[in-house]
């Protein structure tokens, strides 16, 4: 491996990827593609924004069969919106970069590890003289009627300027005492679906308001309370100003950056991890091996991190044994549970109505991630088509896990122990006023655990003397925030010891009083296989320790059971909104834990793929089950959705 000096001065032990030519068929977009697909689309339809611009990542059985040195072919799937039509257009090109013999090799000249940002096309195009472009071809273009692709950034700002523009919207804040416009922020979210005139064939924003008193006060302290514009995103237009209540706005303008700097509590001593040797993991473009793992990263504007090709490593065999094909992020919704207009409307579809991958931080070696981290930047389009690189979006490092396996002899008492080690894929992104950390985590003993870490700004409302306080916690001066959920659904696309597995869920039940079990105290495991898609719908239960296991019906162990893997469910509750809530009606995957389908490569996404607007699911799981296709010995895909109820607490909130 080679050895490169990162930002911070410390050595990461890896080979960053190659920002020109892809080595592998699922590698993420290069920027040079991204600017190839952004420039063939401004052709094909000029005036339109980019909402998406990502790999379409090539058939299965391509990448499994694919061999370092095959030619690689590359698609890009785009999605287009054309704000003067509003119509939405989905766009499959095939790309090639051509290498130029006068272009320097990889392999003579490493790529620096955080390239530099390119700003426009126009600036890339003078940067990169090397290289040519060969065989465009659009391999299809399609018209997705009333659909609404997710916000995107220009929207955010552009749609605070639009507000100090409209005088009713002026006169709604002198009531309020407020006098300049300018220290107002808006936080643009989705209508949702409501009533009729929610519908999708207008691009409709509800933004939430904040009154930001200083340079370094924290607006989300100062919710303007009741005020609710309608804005027309397309013609970007006020449509309406709702005025629903008007309670004084809170006087608190905390700065929850300076709050730590001066916390009356004692504070900790430095904490240093040390690894001199460099970490164990080896990190090759996006070709991650660590102890007996071994996969690949991939990313998407939406998604996020993508895990591909996850194995482990059989030593009594020599050969690596896949685990899962593909693990992603499928949607994550957050309704809140306050009944007042417009706090009804507070259903966010962060990954369909944003985007995790568009939003991902900036990461911190020794602070996001301790020790010898290695990083990753990501490469996407912005709504102009300009290619933006987020560097360090995708941490690498090793953790500490206490102890992995002890015994000790009490007859001799000598001990024998393992310290426990993982290795963690990580990332952090930012929507509004919430921070959320995605970690992927893999252990020694060949458990692959998913951590999703809720941080950042609780979401806040004025009390309005009229019932409200119920539906949250005091936080503040008058201030509540309020109860919500969270509910984010993986996807994981099984592979285990092969394509075709079969899905069998497993409870443990109290044997019957009989001859044999006369003092009662016998329980089983009984397994019921989950043989056609609509039988897939499941729940969790802690009473019954239930899990699912995921085997290969043609491969079994040494003791004649087929090899299988074990979907172990944490914590997890089910929406406490009514069934017949709106909600419930975008996203009906949440009424159960458990889904399972036949593999298909278009169902990506558990929600469907515009749920922004959306007045019901459209091309999601209850769809999909319809089907009743077989699990049995077929390629198969689980879904796996987990919640909490956050019901906040003062003392954890920046609001106070």
């Amino acid at each position: 491996m080679k050895k490169n000096v990162g930002p911070d001065g410390k050595r990461a032990y890896y080979v960053p990827p190659d920002i020109i030519v892809p080595s592998h068929p699922l590698d993420p977009l290069t920027p040079d593609e991204v600017l190839l697909a952004v420039k063939i689309c401004k052709q094909l339809r000029p005036g339109c924004v980019f909402a998406s611009v990502a790999l379409h990542e090539p058939d299965k059985e391509t990448v499994l069969k694919f061999r370092p040195g095959d030619d690689i072919d590359r698609k890009v799937f785009t999605v287009l919106h054309d704000h003067s039509q509003d119509q939405t257009f989905e766009m499959i090109l095939n790309i090639a970069i051509e290498h130029n013999d006068e272009a320097p090799s990889s392999s003579s000249k490493p790529a620096p590890l955080r390239p530099p940002r390119p700003q426009t096309l126009s600036e890339r195009e003078e940067q990169v003289t090397n290289y040519s472009v060969v065989g465009n071809e659009l391999a299809s273009l399609k018209h997705i009627p009333d659909v609404q692709p997710r916000i995107m950034p220009h929207e955010y700002y552009a749609v605070e300027k639009l507000l100090l523009e409209n005088t009713d919207f002026l006169r709604a804040l002198e009531k309020r005492g407020i006098t300049d416009a300018t220290l107002v922020k808006a936080d643009p979210w989705s209508v949702g679906y409501f009533t009729e005139e929610d519908h999708p064939s207008r691009r409709l924003t509800r933004p939430l308001l904040f009154l930001k008193r200083t340079e370094k006060s924290n607006e989300y302290n100062c919710p303007i309370e009741g005020l609710s514009p309608l804005i027309d995103l397309n013609r970007m237009e006020v449509i309406r100003v709702d005025d629903y209540r008007s309670p004084p706005v809170p006087e608190d303008a905390t700065d929850w950056k300076e709050a730590w700097k001066t916390s009356p509590l004692p504070q900790l001593k430095p904490y240093k991890i040390l690894q001199p040797e460099g970490p164990s993991f080896r990190l090759d473009g996006y070709h991650l091996m660590w102890d007996k793992w071994d996969m690949r990263l991939g990313f998407s504007p939406r998604e996020g991190v993508i895990l591909h090709l996850i194995s482990f490593f059989d030593a009594t065999k020599s050969e690596l044994r896949p685990v899962i094909y593909r693990a992603s992020l499928s949607e994550m919704v957050v309704p809140y549970g306050n009944p007042l207009p417009p706090h009804y409307r507070k259903n966010a579809f962060d990954i369909g109505e944003d985007g995790i991958g568009a939003n991902l931080n900036s990461l911190k070696g020794n602070c996001d991630c301790i020790g010898a981290a290695a990083f990753i930047d990501v490469h996407m389009a912005d709504s102009d088509g300009d290619c933006v690189t987020i560097p360090r979006a995708i941490c690498v490092h090793e953790e500490d896990y206490g102890v992995l396996w002890k015994h000790t002899d009490f007859r001799t008492e000598k001990s024998s122990l393992r310290r426990g080690r993982r290795l963690v894929v990580s990332s952090f992104t930012t929507v509004a006023n919430y921070d959320y950390g995605f970690n992927w985590h893999f252990y020694q003993d060949g458990t692959i655990e998913f951590e999703n870490v809720l941080t950042g700004i609780l979401s806040a409302q004025v009390l309005s003397g009229i019932g409200s306080a119920k539906y949250g916690t005091p936080v503040g001066s008058n201030i509540i925030a309020t109860n919500h959920q969270h509910f984010l659904a993986v996807r994981l696309n099984m592979m285990v010891d092969g394509v075709h597995n079969s899905i069998h869920e497993v409870n443990s039940e109290t044997s019957h009083p009989s001859d044999i079990n006369m003092m009662k105290n016998a329980f089983v495991a009984t397994t019921h296989q989950i043989k056609t898609e609509k039988d897939s719908g499941r729940i969790c239960n802690q009473a019954s320790a239930r899990h699912w296991l995921v085997t290969n019906p043609s491969k079994h162990n040494k003791w004649g059971s087929e090899v299988g893997y074990v979907l172990e469910p944490g914590a997890n509750v089910l929406p406490f909104a009514h069934p017949d809530a709106p909600i419930m009606k975008r996203a009906p995957f949440l009424a159960k834990h458990v889904w399972a389908t036949q593999y298909h490569p278009d169902m990506k996404y558990i929600a469907g793929d515009y749920p922004n607007q959306a007045p019901k699911e459209k091309g999601g799981i209850t769809e999909w089950i319809d089907g009743d296709r077989s699990l049995d010995n077929e390629d198969v895909v689980l879904w796996y959705t987990f919640g909490v109820a956050h019901f906040p607490r003062p003392e954890v909130s920046y609001l106070k």
